[in-house]
């Protein structure tokens, strides 16, 4: 507990200092080709508490003031959410946010696998929820904006929500798109700020490790511990190991998009997370799948040979999140899994652990950066943004001043503070010496989450995600805070984003050839994994099929970018 009063001292300053900062950031607020990979670097804040609220006339305080007594019942679609959890009335939490601004959400749930085709159907049919979080693809987007099929911000948004603009700011994004398109229709979710611990942005997924069946199997991982990384081609001969020992019948557990994010890591252009477009040493574009230099068909390669061997379930392609990993914390069958590295799933998978299987996640596993054979972390330049906000074009005038008023609040210290740690005198408190306590463990919760079953997507990622507080969150334990830190100081030394700039141009091209182009990556992948037969035959075969679509898409992208 000490060690967490320590770091919560410094949080009531720096939570929201890194909006602050954006705001006053250059890189960040003028977008540019010339953009890199650490354009996006923390900022250090140049006024005394960093407190967002400090640099706007618009308070918390005003906020909460307005006039929300007409109730509105606003329909919300995302990923994140937990069914069965009410989140107008299921617990305190929630009802304060219900109650306060006088709206009853109306959710629909989606998942990894359907949000971007029931997000498309909704669009294509004129048909939006009020709120909705998409998973931003530019194509679609310029035509969406251009159709009048998402909401556009009217005159003035920025100074009547001015916490809400200032938090755009964090990511070069926003107003890029801005710019692009001539209006405000993607409010794009800043991912880091102030408290990120390196110096260039990098992918958190990693790699979860159950270090003691491997030790059981007579596997050595302790080279592997001490850095903290781990190849593709160690992770499954590691998890061979396992399997050959007995341990348990199938080690991997991951759905399709998680086997692409692991691909995604150790290759380049694989297209998972990565774009499969990419401007090469030559000046011209290619696509990822059909080069060796990326590596995708190889690793694919080494992938298949593990389905075959029966390292990878069998059905992985049938499984849903969180489906996968309630193999490695709750059945206790599954040496590893590809997930989220970050400190809230730390302690949520030694919490699960202890009470499903008897043993800490620390005592019994470890989290590694997948890296290629040489060492080497994939990432693409980030622009320090994961999914978007978008209204519906039918919003009316009170729900878009409602639903913006909540954003607003959510950006601001207070906002984060009840976001992030709670309840005020319930979850945590100030000391005499004005120092932030939190009090979940007097209350018998190990985490917020614990109290509360979900803090996503309404309040958690409603704007600012999570991912930059999680370093000084004092609601996680000191060692999840650690580790997530230590993997981001290390994958920023390896990333092979480091000294990669951000490619304006092919991010934000769109044309129909493209969008005849696009696919899911990951499920194509499952695809070639499952087949029958000759890998290198179906692969290449694949990618022959394919290119009759590809190369319109690369042929355009030299036309007006290539060199």
């Amino acid at each position: 507990m000490k060690s967490r009063k320590i770091l919560a001292m410094l949080m009531a300053a720096s939570i929201v200092a890194s909006l602050a900062s954006c705001n006053s950031s250059e890189e960040a607020s003028e977008p540019s080709e010339s953009s890199t990979a650490s354009s996006s670097t923390p900022a250090t804040t140049t006024t005394d508490s960093g407190v967002l609220a400090a640099t706007t006339e618009v308070t918390a305080e005003d906020i909460l003031a307005r006039d929300y007594s007409e109730p509105l019942t606003i329909s919300f679609a995302g990923i994140q959410v937990t069914d069965g959890l009410d989140y107008n009335h299921g617990n305190e939490y929630y009802e304060w946010w219900s109650e306060t601004f006088n709206v009853e959400w109306d959710i629909t749930s989606l998942t990894f696998d359907n949000w971007v085709e029931r997000m498309n159907t909704w669009m294509n049919a004129d048909d939006l929820p009020d709120w909705s979080v998409w998973n931003f693809n530019a194509g679609d987007g310029a035509n969406y904006a251009d159709q009048g099929l998402v909401y556009e911000m009217p005159d003035g948004w920025k100074e009547e929500y001015p916490n809400l603009a200032a938090a755009a700011t964090c990511t070069p994004a926003n107003a890029y798109y801005e710019e692009l398109y001539g209006g405000m229709y993607y409010f794009f979710r800043p991912v880091f700020a102030n408290n990120f611990p390196a110096d260039v942005i990098t992918n958190h997924t990693s790699m979860f490790i159950r270090t003691d069946m491997a030790e059981q199997a007579g596997y050595d991982l302790s080279a592997n511990i001490e850095s903290g990384t781990i190849s593709l081609t160690e992770f499954l001969e590691c998890m061979q190991a396992i399997k050959d020992a007995g341990i348990v019948e199938y080690p991997w557990y991951n759905t399709p998009s998680y086997v692409g994010a692991a691909l995604d890591r150790a290759t380049t252009a694989s297209g998972c997370y990565s774009n499969a477009y990419y401007k090469g040493s030559d000046g011209q574009y290619h696509w990822g799948p059909a080069e060796e230099e990326t590596g995708v068909k190889e690793a694919l390669r080494q992938i298949k040979e593990a389905y075959d061997n029966g390292v990878l379930y069998p059905e992985f392609y049938t499984l849903q999140d969180p489906d996968d990993i309630g193999h490695f914390y709750a059945a206790g069958d599954c040496a590893a899994n590809m997930y989220s590295g970050m400190a809230a799933w730390f302690d949520r998978y030694d919490q699960y652990m202890q009470e499903n299987l008897g043993v800490s996640f620390w005592d019994t596993s470890d989290v590694f950066i997948i890296t290629d054979d040489e060492g080497n972390a994939h990432d693409d330049p980030s622009t320090n943004n994961w999914a978007c906000n978008i209204l519906s074009p039918y919003l009316d005038e009170t729900k878009y001043e409602r639903i913006m008023s909540i954003w607003d609040y959510g950006c601001t210290e207070e906002g984060q503070l009840r976001i992030r740690l709670g309840i005020p005198d319930v979850d945590w408190k100030y000391n005499d010496a004005g120092e932030i306590e939190v009090t979940l463990e007097e209350q018998g919760y190990a985490t917020l989450e614990d109290k509360y079953t979900s803090l996503y997507p309404i309040t958690g990622n409603m704007f600012i995600l999570s991912d930059d507080y999680s370093f000084i969150n004092p609601g996680f334990t000191e060692k999840a805070r650690d580790k997530v830190s230590d993997l981001y100081i290390k994958r920023a030394e390896i990333t092979t984003a480091d000294d990669r700039e951000i490619d304006w141009d092919l991010l934000s091209y769109s044309s129909q050839a493209m969008n005849l182009a696009s696919m899911t990556y990951a499920d194509e992948y499952a695809n070639i994994i499952t087949k029958s037969g000759d890998f290198d035959t179906n692969y290449d075969q694949w990618v022959s099929d394919k290119m009759s679509m590809i190369q319109p898409v690369l042929d355009e992208l030299n036309a007006a970018f290539g060199e």
